[in-house]
């Protein structure tokens, strides 16, 4: 047999114990929820697109810087002018990320290189050969290179490079031109984009913020207005909301807790004129299961001789006057804890020792549960016909 998950643990019980409660709050974290989620998938798809096409511009612009230099350096090869073509590609190598432009003869031995160090361009000079593109190879062509560790160039940055390739063609070929790229740039105008796509996002959740709080707090307002009335109703019947028409929906709410408002107001009059006009000949109280008093109006008093100081919280043994048996006690008790109700005559002591008979009729209060929670008993006082009917049996008594 397989037991289940407590029910704290479910994650439905989690979810529900770390959602903010605040009906205000709720639908400003579900809009910047989602106004975050569309963002981010709209930033993301944005930063690619942006970093490729600057990777496709790039590109172009080294190619076409390549080819350039090539074009031009052909004279200047020719003529072996090293100081113009070196001058020439310090005034193109104007792209961001260019950090190596390099003139070689056929064999590979640079004949001009300048280099961007720190953002400012200046002569290297090496003899070492440099490998170039095979024979065969195209005019011009593009070459990735990985990060190659300790051997890459220390200005290639961590990110790899990507190189630029053009021959250098007279009458026959002469040389090449190559152009480096740091690959890492790219990572930089990704961060760039991304750094923009959260600055975007901030803001666009401050104005969001911002304008449901504007659109919100005047409904919010009037709910919580409609709540503070609606948990005094039960001691301020018939007074009247501001009904709020911000909202159809609040302007319905407002509507109907008047209409509950003027209903209670207009059930409580009915209800204190029923009990005025019971209270003017009916000894009433009303007892807990226990028992114990817990109301009695002032015709038990007067009857009684208590004041109700004396009867709440007190049994109706108060009053007993030990005339009847316990076998009809018993059975009362038996028929209001079983939800019925119960009639009868019964015998009172006052509170100076004298006797009161009444013509009661208990009845149970029902809960919601179906059970009893309380027992109102509603008494008639007949010690006049108890009297009278007492005094016509002594002198029929007497006749005899």
């Amino acid at each position: 047999m397989t037991h289940g998950a407590p029910l704290g643990h479910f994650p439905g019980s989690w979810l529900r114990r770390w959602t903010v409660r605040s009906l205000e709050m709720q639908p400003a974290l579900l809009t910047i929820g989602c106004l975050a989620l569309s963002i981010l998938g709209y930033g993301y798809h944005t930063a690619r697109e942006q970093t490729e096409s600057a990777r496709r511009t790039v590109t172009a612009q080294l190619g076409a810087l390549a080819q350039n230099l090539a074009t031009v350096n052909a004279h200047f090869l020719k003529t072996d002018d090293l100081q113009n073509i070196e001058a020439l590609t310090l005034q193109t190598a104007t792209v961001k990320g260019i950090y190596s432009v390099l003139v070689t003869d056929l064999k590979g031995v640079p004949v001009s290189e300048v280099v961007n160090q720190s953002g400012a361009w200046s002569p290297r000079y090496s003899l070492s050969q440099v490998a170039l593109p095979n024979a065969s190879a195209p005019d011009a062509l593009l070459e990735n290179s990985p990060d190659q560790g300790g051997q890459r160039d220390f200005l290639a940055g961590n990110g790899g490079t990507l190189s630029a390739w053009h021959r250098i063609n007279g009458p026959e070929p002469l040389g090449w031109v190559r152009v480096n790229y740091r690959l890492d740039t790219f990572n930089a105008i990704a961060s760039d984009i991304r750094r923009q796509a959260l600055k975007t996002i901030a803001l666009a959740m401050v104005i969001t913020l911002l304008l449901l709080w504007l659109l919100l707090r005047p409904a919010m307002r009037a709910l919580r207005e409609a709540t503070a009335f609606a948990s005094k109703l039960d001691a301020s019947a018939g007074a009247s909301l501001k009904v709020s028409h911000r909202t159809s929906e609040m302007a319905l709410l407002g509507n109907a807790l008047n209409m509950v408002s003027m209903r209670l107001h207009t059930q409580n009059l009915d209800l204190n004129n029923q009990k005025f006009a019971l209270d003017q000949h009916a000894i009433v109280s009303i007892t807990n299961l226990q028992g114990l008093i817990i109301y009695a109006n002032q015709r038990f008093c007067d009857v009684s001789g208590y004041s109700q100081q004396d009867l709440l919280g007190q049994n109706h043994l108060i009053v007993k006057s030990d005339e009847h048996p316990p076998a009809m006690f018993e059975d009362l008790w038996h028929t209001i804890t079983e939800g019925q109700v119960w009639r009868g005559d019964i015998k009172n002591r006052k509170k100076d020792g004298s006797f009161y008979w009444v013509s009661a009729t208990i009845v149970p209060l029902i809960g919601i549960d179906g059970l009893p929670h309380r027992f109102i008993g509603i008494r008639t006082d007949i010690t006049a016909n108890k009297n009278l009917e007492q005094s016509l049996q002594f002198a029929k008594q007497q006749a005899e």
